[in-house]
Parts: structure tokens; sequence; C-alpha cells
């Protein structure tokens, strides 16, 4: 949706979306039946609190949601999407579980993905910019131990 079809008034927030990887995988969620969105996939994440940076946004985000301890360990890409409703910036980190394994508290399902699954599936639209990414640095990534 282009700047001047965005609704009037409405302020852009900032959300931040984890890739949390393990080998050549990506940890995805799909929204909740009942969510905005129901259904759809997308990388775990949230709203960015005042004076929260984005890498601590994201571990607090993925705590609550999934019950698990990341570590940042980069920046995937932004993604600024408007909706009807809301203007989103969407920030794109790359991250390491660190313990705890990983439930949907908040999704209806969770699934680990490598990259020949990613165009496969429905994504919420503000996630689908970061694909390519995505995509890309999981196939630089060594395949996982035998």
């Amino acid at each position: 949706m282009s700047s001047s079809s965005r609704p009037a008034a409405t302020t852009r927030i900032r959300v931040v979306a984890g890739a949390i990887i393990r080998h050549q995988t990506v940890l995805i969620a799909q929204r909740a039946r009942s969510a905005d969105q129901a259904g759809l996939w997308e990388l775990p994440g949230g709203k960015v609190q005042t004076n929260e940076s984005d890498g601590d946004a994201l571990v607090r985000e993925l705590e609550e949601e999934l019950g698990i301890q990341v570590s940042v360990t980069g920046e995937l890409g932004i993604s600024d999407y408007d909706y009807p409703h809301i203007c989103i910036r969407l920030v794109g980190l790359t991250a390491t579980l660190i313990s705890g394994h990983p439930e949907a508290r908040e999704h209806h399902a969770i699934r680990w993905v490598g990259p020949d699954e990613l165009q496969h599936l429905q994504w919420s639209p503000a996630d689908i910019p970061l694909l390519g990414v995505l995509e890309s640095h999981l196939r630089s990534l060594p395949s996982e131990p035998t």
C-alpha cells in the first residue's frame, strides 16, 4: 500500500519479528484463530515499548509468546506496511535459542521450516518483504550435523 493511501492521522508503530535460527531452519508461528490475520504465518515478535530497544523488545516478546530465551544476533531487514487499521514498521532480527522449548502460548501453531518451505506458506503481509533475505540467510548456513 502506498503512503498516499495510508489511513489519515495514523502513526507508524514499531514491531519486532524474530527469525530464530537453528542450523538451516527458522521457527515460525501461525496466528491464532481469534487474532487479526488468523491462520497466516509470521516471524514471532511484537510491539516495541517506549524506551525499549528492538533487541530487548524481541527478547521480552519471545519469552511471553513462546516461553524461550534468545540471543539477538543481527538484523534481517525492515518492512513498512500499511494495514487498513494500522501502519507498522516491522524490524526483522535474527536470534539464536539460548534456553527453553518453544511452545505456542499465543499462536495456533509453531514449526521449524527450511528455506524451501518459506515461499509455500501463507504469510502475514508485513513479513513477506523479509522472506527473500531470510531464505538467502538460511541457505548460507551450514546444514544440521548428523
